[in-house]
């Protein structure tokens, strides 16, 4: 279900962006996912309603803004790396996307133990704090991840950037030619 939203929603948050801006979008779409996955305490409690139907409407209002988590970070990571080279008129996209992927990869090597260490407070039918948890953990990680989000500032359209120089082939040996 979370991911059947998340793909629905990819146009949605497209063409929001193209209205407000992609950081505006992203920013929105951060905010959307702090509120909806604290919603997985609950889902599936509610008396009187069935805990599939929970579970699959929670589903669907988390999956909603993860689609704009794949589609804005990589655009926004090229609009920095064109600021920075009008800044300083060099060219450090490895720089940025090395960054990028070490903290990509530092967060997905560390999410692991944040499970390991929640299902410490139970992880059984009869003690579920642990596996509740996991969405308002979830919530406030990224809820501290817009707030730090927010100093972003750079505009969707960068103009100036340094193109790439032109490779200039080396000139070509000549063979002396032959005497004789």
């Amino acid at each position: 279900m979370a991911i059947a939203s998340a793909v629905v929603c990819v146009p949605l948050f497209k063409r929001y962006a193209e209205r407000t801006s992609k950081r505006h979008a992203y920013r929105v779409s951060m905010l959307a996912a702090a509120i909806a996955f604290p919603l997985l305490a609950v889902a599936g409690t509610l008396p009187g309603i069935p805990a599939n139907a929970q579970i699959l409407v929670v589903g669907a209002l988390i999956g909603a803004p993860i689609g704009a988590h794949y589609l804005f970070p990589v655009t926004l990571t090229a609009d920095v790396i064109d600021d920075d080279s009008i800044q300083t008129q060099q060219r450090r996209e490895a720089t940025y996307l090395g960054a990028s992927s070490f903290v990509e990869r530092t967060a997905t090597s560390l999410a692991p133990l944040v499970i390991v260490l929640l299902r410490l407070f139970g992880d059984t039918r009869g003690h579920t704090l642990g596996v509740r948890l996991a969405g308002p953990v979830g919530g406030a990680l990224i809820f501290a991840g817009y707030l730090l989000f927010r100093a972003y500032d750079v505009p969707d359209e960068v103009r100036g950037r340094v193109a790439p120089e032109a490779v200039v082939p080396p000139a070509a040996v000549v063979a002396p030619e032959p005497s004789g």
